[in-house]
């Protein structure tokens, strides 16, 4: 599984997995497999991928942080489509589910480019802390913070030690950071 979200006003479980979506009750009742129906990333999009990063609660309700990539064919280019939280609307008779850009964010920092071959991956193994979503990365230049606010729909890359293995949610609006000292 690449992820769980727990919302304790619904009382539900929300797990991803790489092709389905599971939900269950808190109390373990009513588990179930969802099928992921495929995202259509429109017009001029055969050079392309769409990638789920993670769910998450956010008031009262789950969301997919997702986005696709559209590449030039030497993939010396890349446009994102629809980056940002993705509601997920369940069809209870067909036992899919289909997301939806409910809050979009702009996602070019995280744009990276090697010697002009460039590439854009949605981030994963995010935590919440007031209302923001955070995920330590290596990208091109070394290690980074990223921070998304899917409020004011911002992607933001902050420098941080390269022996940052792990953050945590701390108090006060505050990070943990996990870092290893070689010797």
């Amino acid at each position: 599984l690449m992820g769980f979200a727990y919302d304790p006003q619904q009382g539900q479980i929300c797990a991803l997995g790489y092709e389905q979506l599971y939900t269950m009750n808190e109390d373990g009742s009513e588990a179930r497999a969802w099928e992921i129906v495929p995202y259509d990333l429109g017009e001029g999009s055969a050079n392309s991928n769409f990638n789920i990063g993670g769910v998450y609660s956010l008031d009262g309700a789950f969301y997919a942080l997702a986005a696709g990539a559209v590449y030039s064919a030497d993939q010396s280019e890349v446009e994102i489509r629809d980056f940002g939280l993705h509601a997920l609307n369940f069809d209870e008779e067909a036992g899919t589910v289909r997301l939806e850009l409910a809050l979009p964010m702009d996602g070019e920092a995280l744009v990276q480019d090697e010697g002009g071959y460039v590439y854009f991956d949605v981030p994963r193994k995010m935590i919440q802390a007031d209302g923001k979503l955070y995920s330590v990365e290596y990208v091109t230049g070394g290690t980074r913070l990223i921070c998304l606010d899917p409020a004011a729909g911002s992607a933001e890359l902050l420098e941080m030690d390269d022996s940052t293995q792990s953050i945590l949610p701390y108090k006060e609006g505050k990070l943990l950071a996990v870092i290893n000292e070689y010797s």
